[in-house]
């Protein structure tokens, strides 16, 4: 569900409207002035109220006509009462309306009233706009089905203002009651990585369905851009995600979207938090060896490279490759992080190769290095098992010495290191001798011995 925020942004752009189409005023909910049906005002205690063009068409409200109210110099509860035809608030329990004050701070009563059941209802909201248009909520959801005959409107109810003042009023709507929904708080970001981050924030009661993170590029904005990471809907009480797929050294913007109802279509996103992605390195190996080669096989061993998070890959090469845009010879399949070894077939004999080991430091983006190639020499065709008879040599590994015996004459030894170099040539002609191995570098080697003209191939190690 990695469209999910994405599904989200566009019930924001698109849904986030709380207004319901269904009507339950008859005639005359709801009220805007502009189809002609005009509700009979009954005006009180000095109230004044006329149908008027709007005079801020320019602002919030740019309908055409709009309700003018003036409340006389020192009159705290006038007001203008209208009848409404079997206003029922059994399913919809909220209302709407736009209005204009002079004034800060200003309450505006809305009531409910029925003489015939003799069943009143009113609900208070206070302006927080000074000469501008806003929207204000009455919220009725604690009330039973209960139906009105007539509604009142007290433009500033219980203020007793030494001035007269003027007020505008527009577009009451019975509508739903807005759920309740909290964006979260104490949003942080821990462990970030080069190509991930752990998201987690403070538990948010109204999030009653749960809650969605949304990872985006610095700037972007949440409600239309495409998230970077558009996490799964987790449920109410889980307070952390790790995002992934990032790219490394990358600023990014981690937000989290609080799901207050069960269709998804109540819901508020956080503020955005900002973070940076670590600058990922990315090392060749080192301590390359090649060993156990045969005719058509060697052993590749390497140490290993933490910024190789993703592993590893083995190529041999022909000498004088390019091996980031030659073919190999072998090229292995990717190793998990941790894995030293490899083992290359497909060899031909009495070959000379280049190994080169691949360190994996992020395939998402495509990071990784190669290592210097490290030559070696496959074994020639024939010799790898040819025997001398009663042939043996010890100690192996040896720190100076190695001790040879024969049944048969033995004519030469020659020793090789892995490069195909020789590096000891020791005529023998004898059934037994030592080889002295002390000047020889640590390392594997191999033992080229010639013997009534047979010639057989041992593996040695110099400790």
């Amino acid at each position: 569900m990695r469209k999910i925020l994405n599904l989200l942004m566009l019930f924001l752009a698109t849904s986030f409207v709380w207004q319901s189409s269904a009507q339950n005023g008859g005639d005359v909910l709801p009220i805007t002035f502009e189809d002609g049906q005009l509700p009979v005002f009954n005006d009180f205690n000095g109230s004044a109220t006329q149908v008027i063009a709007n005079p801020d068409a320019s602002g919030a409200n740019d309908s055409a006509t709009v309700a003018e109210n003036v409340v006389p110099a020192n009159a705290g509860f006038a007001g203008v009462n209208f009848a409404v035809e079997n206003l029922d608030i059994s399913t919809l329990k909220g209302f709407t309306m736009t209005v204009w004050s002079p004034v800060a701070d200003t309450p505006v009563l809305l009531k409910l009233e029925n003489a015939t059941t003799g069943v009143n209802a009113e609900r208070a909201a206070t302006t927080t706009t000074t000469g501008a248009w806003e929207t204000i909520s009455f919220d009725f959801s604690a009330e039973g089905d209960l139906t009105f005959e007539s509604v009142t409107v007290f433009m500033n109810f219980t203020v007793v203002d030494p001035a007269s003042q003027t007020y505008y009023w527009d577009n009451l709507v019975q509508t739903t009651v807005a759920a309740n929904c909290n964006p979260v708080t104490g949003i942080t970001i821990s462990d970030i990585t080069g190509v991930s981050a752990v998201v987690s924030w403070n538990d948010e009661a109204t999030a009653l369905d749960g809650y969605v993170v949304g990872v985006f590029l610095a700037g972007s904005n949440p409600t239309v851009d495409e998230p970077v990471y558009g996490g799964e809907i987790l449920p109410a009480g889980t307070l952390m995600d790790t995002a992934t797929g990032l790219s490394s050294n990358t600023m990014y913007e981690a937000f989290v979207v609080s799901l207050c109802d069960e269709d998804g279509s109540i819901f508020v996103i956080s503020d955005g938090v900002p973070f940076t992605t670590i600058a990922l390195g990315c090392n060749p190996v080192t301590g390359i060896t090649i060993s156990d080669i045969t005719e058509t096989s060697a052993v590749v061993s390497w140490n290993d490279e933490a910024t190789a998070l993703d592993g590893y890959a083995v190529g041999i090469f022909l000498p004088g490759s390019d091996p980031t845009i030659d073919d190999p010879v072998y090229g292995g399949e990717i190793l998990p992080a941790g894995t030293l070894m490899d083992t290359a077939t497909g060899l031909s004999s009495n070959t000379m190769y280049e190994a080169v080991v691949v360190s994996l430091c992020s395939l998402d983006q495509g990071l990784y290095v190669f290592s210097e190639g490290v030559a070696f020499t496959t074994i020639e065709l024939g010799l790898a098992d040819a025997t001398i008879e009663g042939f043996t040599f010890y100690p192996n590994p040896s720190s100076d010495v190695i001790n040879l015996t024969a049944t048969e004459n033995i004519e030469t030894v020659a020793i090789y290191n892995l490069l195909g170099q020789k590096v000891i040539d020791q005529n023998i002609n004898a059934t037994s001798s030592q080889l002295d191995v002390a000047n020889l570098v640590t390392g594997t080697y191999l033992m080229e011995v010639s013997a009534d003209g047979k010639t057989a191939w041992h593996k040695v190690i110099k400790k």
